[in-house]
């Protein structure tokens, strides 16, 4: 390192001592102070005149430029006239403004600028609507198995149009769009039974163009964007298609898309375009809750697993902004159409299409309705009216989907084993969207499930189905297992010990008296511990309970063929949040026959055969409290000082 010179040091604060003291000296002279001050106000003159000049030139050549915009045409004339008929021609500009920077607009002429600068800014889109679908196959009933679809609509007859340019096709594209037009896409019912489930599209060999014209108070492509969150991205989503044309298939990709003029496409007068997921289904035994879950809902979870993959649990989000769409009037009486219901109450298969969509989707489910021969995309439920010969025109728009997905994988119902994601992935949903925590995700997580245990009530459910039950098959002896039950808890030491300061709750449970909502139904069995159910359709509860619950189920009897697991056991065994266990497998190795299990006769108006299974009580409280200490067992792991 240098030292520093001493010398220069002093030379330095010197020179510094003498500039101060001379401009101390100058101060004191009154004309060169005046004379400073002026030069200083003369300086900021200049400066702002610059300022302003800068501004009002770039002000000038904007407003101007805007209007040479607004008013250059878009398409040539023969375009123009085909889609904007009701365009003023008398409003194009008579010559093209030359040196902008050398005009000066009046205050007049500057106001009109304005205006023409908010109209620019609303000015309405149009956006080439590519036809286009991304299928699997392995089915031979069907040309695919399931299909995302984009871009497709429904006209006025109920046709599914397909714009898609031939362009697009693989092989033989005569050969393959012959075949697409001819033969069912795919099957939409939740089980392969007749040919109501086959579904048809047609593809149209051109481009779809939509309108899109900014309409903030009537939004016509439906969404559940909030308006708090509309930004410049989100415009787009609140718009109104104004007008729709088309364009031959293979033109867009030899010439530019605004040279090109296009042949106009009728809209109804409620037309809507849906920019969300479209999940499309036919019923199938929908009065059934059972069926409806494992026959219609998992197809619809399905589709999502398959077209919409999870990265996070923020993307749970974009999959409840959904619609769901049935393609059936389960009161109509078609041929086959009684599917739709399965000879179940139909007023019940409508609740339940209309209430359990509401678990995981944010929209109200939809429709396909017809009526006087016009079919329409409405909320459900809409009744169809018979069929007429005044059939609507083809080219009349009703709906246009941005995204459709359809189509049937595998029937569920008889197949869930091998196939338990759907079910987790459901319950997931349904969770998420009705808020109720920890998530299943968190439920592995001994820190996040040791203080909801600690907190929540010890619950012990009993499935009491009524004596006037068609199906018959009940619990025969519920008042007395639930009495014993009660009677162990109180005297069981481990509850004593680890539960003393929760409330323990054993009661029974009828549906058919049942006053909650769905969504109050789904957090009830969020709650529940230990679940003791007969086979009918109040077990299929089970796929809304916790990791770690227990599900018992009851045999299914006959009097003159003795007791058997039944298929509800069957299917929901498969269920990997909670562990379904056979009553008929507590009994093995005991002295009694498991298929000598005791029931009550009782002949119902659908099985004369019908007998109730009535369960042995020391069988049931010991393994009830099996099944409490393997639930509380993360409350265990975790330090209580923690």
């Amino acid at each position: 390192m240098h030292e520093r010179d001493p010398f220069l040091s002093n030379m330095k604060w010197l020179s510094v001592s003498y500039l101060l003291s001379s401009w101390s000296s100058l101060l004191k002279r009154p004309r060169f102070v005046v004379i400073s001050i002026l030069v200083l106000l003369i300086v900021c003159c200049v400066c702002y005149a610059i300022v302003f000049i800068h501004r009002s030139s770039s002000s000038l050549v904007k407003c101007v430029t805007w209007n040479v915009i607004q008013h250059q045409p878009k398409l040539d004339n023969q375009a123009s006239n085909r889609i904007h008929s009701s365009t003023d021609s008398s409003n194009q500009p008579s010559e093209v403004l030359e040196h902008v920077e050398d005009r000066v607009l009046s205050k007049q002429q500057q106001t009109s600028s304005k205006q023409q600068v908010l109209k620019t800014r609303r000015q309405r889109r149009r956006q080439v609507m590519f036809g286009n679908f991304q299928c699997n196959r392995y089915t031979r009933q069907t040309l695919f198995t399931s299909c995302q679809i984009e871009n497709v609509c429904i006209n006025t007859r109920g046709q599914f149009l397909l714009f898609m340019s031939r362009d697009r096709l693989f092989g033989k594209k005569q050969l393959i769009l012959d075949e697409l037009n001819r033969r069912p896409w795919i099957y939409t019912q939740g089980r392969f039974e007749s040919n109501r489930g086959l579904h048809f599209m047609r593809i149209i060999d051109a481009e779809l163009i939509l309108e899109f014209d900014p309409q903030r108070d009537s939004i016509t492509s439906t969404t559940t964007t909030k308006k708090d969150d509309i930004s410049d991205k989100d415009d787009q989503k609140n718009e109104k298609v104004v007008s729709a044309f088309t364009i031959p298939g293979s033109s867009w990709s030899e010439r530019p898309l605004h040279s090109i003029s296009g042949d106009p496409v009728e809209l109804d007068k409620n037309f809507k375009y849906y920019s969300e997921p479209v999940y499309v289904l036919k019923r199938y035994a929908a009065g059934n809750m059972g069926h409806f879950l494992f026959d219609n809902i998992a197809m619809i979870v399905t589709l999502m697993m398959n077209f919409n993959p999870l990265a996070s649990t923020r993307d749970l989000d974009k999959l409840l902004g959904n619609h769901i769409l049935y393609l059936d009037d389960v009161y109509e009486q078609v041929a086959h159409n009684w599917i739709g219901a399965y000879r179940y109450n139909e007023s019940l298969a409508d609740e339940f299409s209309l209430k359990l969509p509401q678990l995981f989707s944010k929209n109200p489910p939809l429709q396909l309705c017809r009526q006087q021969d016009s079919t329409r995309i409405d909320l459900l439920p809409c009744r169809n009216t018979p069929r007429g010969t005044n059939f609507p025109r083809n080219n009349v728009l009703q709906a246009c989907f941005a995204n459709f997905r359809i189509g049937l994988t595998y029937g569920l119902f008889r197949a869930f084993p091998s196939r338990e994601m759907i079910f987790v992935q459901y319950r997931q949903l349904v969770y998420y969207h009705l808020g109720i925590y920890p998530l299943p995700s968190e439920e592995n997580d001994s820190h996040v499930m040791a203080p909801y245990l600690k907190k929540k009530p010890l619950k012990i459910v009993i499935h009491k189905k009524p004596l006037s039950s068609g199906h018959g098959k009940i619990i025969w002896n519920v008042d007395e297992l639930l009495n014993a039950i009660r009677d162990k808890l109180q005297k069981d030491p481990y509850l004593s010990l680890y539960h003393s300061k929760q409330s323990i709750q054993v009661e029974s449970l009828e549906l058919d008296l049942f006053t909650m909502n769905v969504t109050e139904q789904v957090k009830f069995f969020s709650q529940v511990d230990v679940y003791i159910s007969d086979q009918g359709s109040a077990a299929y509860y089970a796929v809304y309970m916790r990791k770690d619950t227990s599900v018992l189920i009851a045999p299914e009897c006959y009097s003159d063929r003795g007791c058997h697991t039944g298929e509800s056991f069957q299917i929901l065994r498969a269920l990997p949040n909670t562990f379904v266990v056979d009553y008929l497998e507590l009994l093995r190795g005991s002295e009694e026959n498991p298929n000598e299990t005791p029931c009550n006769p009782r002949p119902t108006a659908k099985d004369l055969n019908a007998c109730d299974p009535i369960l042995r009580v020391d069988v049931v409280v010991e393994n009830v409290m099996a099944f409490v200490k393997r639930r509380f067992l993360k409350m265990m792991m975790v330090d209580p000082d923690e």
